[in-house]
């Protein structure tokens, strides 16, 4: 069983990336939402987030660029100082994402807090 504590973008795709290679995983956050402040904006694919979109995408990492990309409404888009910027849905991307890592298999806990960790040589253990 592999844990992961928070889950904004980078613990959401820790937890994909992990349950990947079929651990099982369950994932902590301590507010209602995934995403943290993926919630607010929705702003990919701008500047240099482009180029990484397509590797993450080209090396099969791409599960959450593509679940972006199906909730973006604005596509390819200039302004200030955004070029070619996508705009996903903020009120979409929360059940998208939450909806997939459920139907990879794993285990969500929101409202909860993770404490008293110790660690015991290479284990942690959480009570």
């Amino acid at each position: 069983m592999v844990v992961v504590i928070r889950s904004g973008w980078t613990g959401c795709a820790a937890a994909i990336s992990t349950k990947n290679t079929s651990a099982d995983v369950s994932i902590f956050e301590k507010t209602d939402l995934l995403l943290g402040l993926g919630n607010v904006g929705g702003i990919m694919r701008n500047n240099g987030k482009f180029t990484a979109a397509e590797e993450l995408i080209a090396l099969g990492a791409g599960n959450l660029i593509n679940i972006t990309d199906e909730n973006s409404k604005h596509k390819n888009i200039d302004f200030s100082g955004h070029k070619h910027a996508w705009l996903y849905e903020v009120n979409k991307i929360d059940p998208a994402v939450k909806n997939h890592m459920i139907n990879m298999g794993m285990d969500i806990h929101l409202i909860s807090r993770i404490i008293n960790i110790k660690k015991y040589y290479l284990t942690i253990v959480i009570k």
